[in-house]
């Protein structure tokens, strides 16, 4: 995900953006035809255009006319946000070539399995030397 996520900030800044960081934002309103947000710090940034990208309960944080109206938009409230995190484990060998079985066989992302509530994928790979 980051190197989509420096593909998009690269871009943005090709066309002008500035990116602000360093601060949390606490409240987002408009005046006239510009967004006002401001900051944990106090400072006011002014904008005519506006990318928010935080995550929803991060989100939800944020005040202001302009957040309240997204926060109620039902796109917004349709997101659910789930725990999640990436796993690998590496073998010496490929040990699911040997499963004779066809029903019990490991083919990359055809299978999905399940323990408590974790969900996630088989992505087979060769042996590492």
């Amino acid at each position: 995900m980051s190197a989509i996520i420096v593909a998009l900030e690269k871009s943005a800044k090709k066309l002008g953006a500035k990116i602000y960081t360093k601060s949390k934002i606490v409240a987002i309103n408009k005046k006239s035809n510009s967004f006002v947000l401001k900051t944990t710090t106090g400072e006011k940034i002014t904008a005519d255009k506006l990318v928010i990208a935080a995550p929803p309960g991060s989100f939800k944080k944020i005040g202001g006319s302009v957040a309240r109206k997204i926060q109620m938009a039902e796109a917004f409230k349709s997101i659910k946000a789930f725990p999640a995190f990436k796993a690998a484990a590496v073998y010496p060998r490929a040990w699911w070539e040997d499963i004779t079985d066809e029903s019990k066989r490991l083919y990359p992302m055809e299978r999905f399995l399940s323990n408590s509530e974790c969900l996630g994928w088989t992505l087979a790979h060769g042996s590492v030397q």
